[in-house]
Formats: structure tokens, C-alpha cells, sequence
């Protein structure tokens, strides 16, 4: 059999060949450990921008993403939501089984929202929903309270099936359409939806003859 040298026409081009596989390999492994710390900070930057229990975006996830809808000039609306006696939860069941109670309560918000829309835990017991909406003003009406009554009613029936024994928990919803010409940043959209859903809330507080806090 023909040896490995006679492929080669002089011994400086067997040296430079032998140069370049041994470059090729340093140049593939060097590859492969960029693509691998590109993953790495790729997960790292998916684990800063989610909640840690409940696994949805952070407020840090939302003010990026919002932010930059609100400079895009984007037609979106704000949703916020805030949870009705919580804390007899943690009281009653524990902060395990309160845990647990939060991450149902963000499946149920994300069942009503659609692919394009951003849900996120912003604060213990506060949720926010970004819907990238470009209906008419009517209609992103429309959409909102859908988003909130299907989601209240979702909470209900699931409070009713695994939490009979604690009364007047529930959650309640307030939104804000963006308007370009009224709202210059993110916070002040949702500062709109947070009043109005305090609002939502004091109402329910009155026809619950005070239950609801």
C-alpha cells in the first residue's frame, strides 16, 4: 500500500499540511467552546428574565420588552393584576402550597392571552400582561375585559375545586390601552392599569361587603 508521505510532493508540504489539520482542530474547538459559552449566556439571560416561582418574565423582562413598544410607538395594552386575599393562603396552606397557588394562577392568565403577548410576575402577588394588540380601540376594549373575566372566572372555579376552605380569595384586573400622544414610557401604562384595577378592586371590596382586601 502506497504510504502517506508519497502523497505529498516534498516534505515541506507534508510539514504544511500537518500545520493546518493541527490549526483546523484548534480553530473547531475553539468553535465549539464559542458556541457553547453563547448557550451558556444565552440560559443565563433566560434564567434573569424570569420569575423564579412561577417561571414567567420579571418586571425587568417586562420594562425591556415594554419600553421598547412603547419607543416603537407599537399599539399594545397593559393588563394588571392583582390577587384578593392571598395572604390567607400562605396562612392557611403554607408558602409551598402559596407557591404553588402562583404558579397556577400565571398558567391561568397565560391561557387567555395569545402567542405574540408577554405574561409576568412583577411583584408578590401582582401580574402584568402585555397584549400586542393592533385592533381598534373598540376591540382592544373588548379584548381586555375578555382577558379579565375569563381569567377571573378561571381563579374562581380553580379557588372553589382546591381552596373551599378559604373564603374571598380571588383576584381582580384593571387595563390601560398605550396611546402614543398620552404615554411616554411604560411605567405611565401601567400606572393607568394599576388604578384602574384599584379601582376594580375597591368596587369588588364594596360588593363583598368588605371581604375582599
Amino acid at each position: 500500500m502506497e504510504s502517506e508521505q508519497n502523497y505529498f510532493k516534498s516534505p515541506e508540504e507534508q510539514r504544511l499540511y500537518a500545520m493546518c489539520y493541527d490549526m483546523a482542530k484548534i480553530t473547531g474547538a475553539l468553535v465549539c467552546r464559542v458556541v457553547q459559552l453563547e448557550e451558556e449566556l444565552r440560559i443565563k439571560t433566560e434564567e434573569a428574565n424570569r420569575d423564579h416561582t412561577t417561571k414567567l418574565l420579571n418586571s425587568s423582562a417586562v420594562e425591556t420588552i415594554g419600553n421598547k413598544w412603547v419607543e416603537d410607538e407599537k399599539p399594545f395594552v397593559v393588563i394588571y393584576f392583582d390577587l384578593l386575599n392571598f395572604k390567607k393562603v400562605n396562612d392557611t396552606r403554607g408558602h409551598e402550597i402559596g407557591n404553588v397557588y402562583l404558579r397556577s394562577v400565571g398558567e391561568m392568565i397565560a391561557k387567555n392571552t395569545k402567542k405574540n403577548d408577554f405574561v409576568a410576575r412583577i411583584g408578590g402577588d401582582e401580574f402584568i400582561v402585555l397584549l400586542d394588540t393592533a385592533e381598534a380601540i373598540e376591540e382592544k376594549h373588548m379584548i381586555a375585559h375578555y382577558v379579565i373575566d375569563r381569567t377571573s372566572t378561571l381563579i374562581d372555579a380553580y379557588n372553589r375545586d382546591n381552596f373551599s376552605e378559604i373564603d374571598n380569595i380571588g383576584i381582580s384586573g384593571g387595563y390601560a390601552i398605550f396611546d402614543p400622544n398620552l404615554h411616554t414610557s411604560l411605567s405611565s401604562v401601567i400606572s393607568e392599569a394599576d388604578i384602574s384595577m384599584s379601582l376594580n378592586k375597591k368596587q369588588q371590596h364594596i360588593n363583598n361587603k368588605g371581604s375582599y382586601r
